[in-house]
């Protein structure tokens, strides 16, 4: 996973965070989604984060952090929880002191939701702290923050400016980089086993494509992406890339349909692009191949006038890819190029091959809200909503600006 937005209208906030999780991790690229979130109103800190998500996603997407932060105390253990800005004001100097006497403990907890294609994830940071009602640490309106000595006996808003401070929310935010890095292992141990799943079956997956009862021929969703390529393949000029290539069926098509476009095949499964390689050279055809995941950066700032993918590649992606992968192929396609793929809609339809790991569903409208974050703006499908794949083609109408 290298993106991630933060939903916050607070600017500084985010540049906190962003400088923050980048030195953590460097390979980590964090955007604002500057939006407004209401103050929900709960003693419940774990519901508000939970809202908080759920009001976040119905307005994007990409995979997102929104946070929240309470305070408690010793003396009153759920007080004053979230209410803490309100009270500020409605109580004042006076009401504080008046419920807590100087030196009283009090913890600032800081929660942050994590957002990634359907599934959350929740980290959480605290400080300790006592309670100080130094008359010369009030400026007029009473803010908690001002009479939280921290436990290394500094004024926890003097703290927070401190950008060396591992404040409550910074905590949650170590959390959520651990998380985000281990994950990233995780992911790229996936991939490894599944190029080595699919190059064992290189050897069959030709009889299995001309096989009118395999499941890759369910719905005849290989024709229609074929149906697709032919149609967009002679209009695009210069460089194509085949991304997740497999036995190069689909890039062939493309270089038979454009011979003039140089076309460079890609898979992860070295055993797949061997058999491409070999069926390639049976055909007479003149295809690049290479074993490489666009994600990685390999391809640099190359750019190419179809970008093609057969066999719902983005469908088979650990979860924390899927956006990596979209936004790669989307960086890649030139301005004006076509990006062309497939992708599962309902694993439900069909009684066909039995999934070995579950696949990513996406509905044709998030795909659409997905790759208009790149400029990509859908201009033709095939299929149905019913259907279990759906078949699409995009063009990149604007300035391929994007970061890798």
């Amino acid at each position: 996973m290298k993106h991630i937005y933060y939903a916050t209208s607070n600017k500084a906030k985010f540049i906190d965070a962003r400088i923050f999780l980048s030195g953590l991790n460097p390979g980590l690229i964090i955007k604002q989604l500057p939006i407004e979130i209401p103050e929900i109103q709960s003693d419940n800190h774990d519901e508000i984060i939970k809202q908080k998500v759920e009001f976040v996603r119905k307005s994007t997407t990409a995979p997102f952090i929104v946070d929240d932060a309470s305070f408690y105390t010793e003396r009153f253990p759920a007080f004053p929880g979230a209410y803490a800005k309100f009270l500020n004001n409605s109580l004042g100097y006076e009401g504080w002191k008046r419920l807590f006497n100087e030196g009283d403990k009090i913890r600032a907890v800081a929660r942050i939701g994590f957002y990634n294609f359907g599934e959350t994830q929740y980290f959480n940071g605290e400080i300790g702290g006592s309670l100080s009602f130094d008359e010369t640490l009030s400026e007029g309106t009473f803010y908690l923050n001002n009479h939280m000595i921290t436990d290394d006996g500094r004024v926890l808003s003097d703290a927070l400016a401190d950008p060396t401070f591992l404040n409550h929310r910074r905590s949650a935010l170590l959390e959520l980089s651990n998380s985000v890095s281990a994950s990233n292992v995780q992911s790229n141990d996936k991939k490894l086993e599944i190029g080595e799943r699919w190059s064992s079956r290189a050897t069959i997956w030709k009889e299995l494509i001309e096989d009118d009862a395999s499941y890759v021929n369910y719905e005849n969703n290989y024709g229609r992406v074929n149906t697709l390529i032919k149609k967009y393949g002679p209009l695009a000029e210069g460089k194509a890339l085949e991304v997740g290539c497999g036995t190069g069926e689909a890039g062939r098509i493309l270089k038979t349909a454009n011979p003039t476009l140089n076309l460079l095949s890609t898979d992860t499964a070295g055993g797949m692009l061997a058999e491409a390689q070999r069926q390639t050279a049976e055909a007479g055809l003149d295809i690049e191949y290479k074993q490489l995941d666009i994600t990685s950066g390999a391809l640099g700032d190359e750019k190419f006038g179809i970008v093609i993918s057969r066999g719902v590649v983005v469908s088979h992606l650990p979860k924390s890819n899927i956006y990596d992968f979209l936004e790669s192929a989307a960086y890649h396609t030139d301005t004006n190029g076509y990006l062309l793929f497939d992708f599962i809609q309902n694993t439900s339809v069909g009684e066909i091959e039995k999934p070995v790991d579950a696949k990513n569903e996406f509905t044709l409208k998030q795909m659409d809200e997905l790759l208009s974050n790149f400029d990509m703006k859908r201009i033709d499908d095939v299929g149905t909503d019913n259907m279990r794949v759906r078949v699409v083609c995009y063009q990149h109408l604007n300035s391929n600006e994007g970061t890798q």
